[in-house]
């Protein structure tokens, strides 16, 4: 009990405060470590820990460069962030439009905008700065610009919206077109996938 009450003194002196076993509540800015390394996180926000007392999301004070688990990227300030058990980012706001990879290409992704990884590194999703053609049922498909895409592990895209008509496969086996601004979604096959 004399361990606890010097813990909840510290975090009071601090202007931290325990709100429950894996969450802080940050009154002021706090300098904190997070992904190896002291961050600062923005006062009168919420940390989450996880069971090891690992910081694994947050809402950054400032700008800041952060290690994906491929890239060293610039994150905006202002922002939540989310870290992975190897402490790499998993998501967070882009301070700059940058070229990154998804298992498969490049693709060129719009800041101040979420961008979310994979444990490796990769995209799993962000918002498209310029329409970027991707190829799909061994087409070149053109996702459009201001929009968000999601990946597959893989590489292979499971969610989009398309710049222009085109005729594609479908789950069931049939070939059927699809307009200019239509959301698709995709199986692990490439196959569209018709929504109800």
């Amino acid at each position: 009990m004399r361990n606890l009450c010097l813990v909840i003194s510290f975090l009071q002196m601090t202007n931290t405060y325990i709100n429950a076993q894996d969450t802080l509540y940050l009154r002021n800015d706090s300098l904190l470590i997070a992904a190896n390394r002291q961050l600062y996180f923005m006062g009168d926000t919420i940390v989450i820990k996880n069971n090891k007392g690992d910081i694994i999301e947050g809402n950054l004070k400032s700008d800041i460069h952060l290690w994906t688990g491929r890239y060293l990227l610039p994150f905006k300030g202002k922002t939540r962030v989310k870290f992975n058990k190897n402490s790499h980012i998993v998501a967070g706001y882009l301070c700059e439009n940058k070229h990154l990879c998804t298992a498969k290409q490049n693709i060129i992704f719009k800041k101040d905008t979420e961008v979310i990884f994979n444990d490796d590194g990769t995209v799993r999703q962000g918002e498209l700065l310029i329409n970027q053609t991707i190829k799909v049922q061994n087409k070149d498909l053109v996702f459009k610009e201001g929009t968000t895409i999601l990946f597959y592990p893989d590489g292979n895209v499971e969610r989009g919206v398309i710049a222009k008509r085109e005729q594609l496969k479908n789950s069931s086996g049939k070939i059927k077109a699809y307009k200019a601004g239509k959301l698709l979604y995709f199986n692990k096959k490439n196959e569209v996938v018709e929504l109800r």
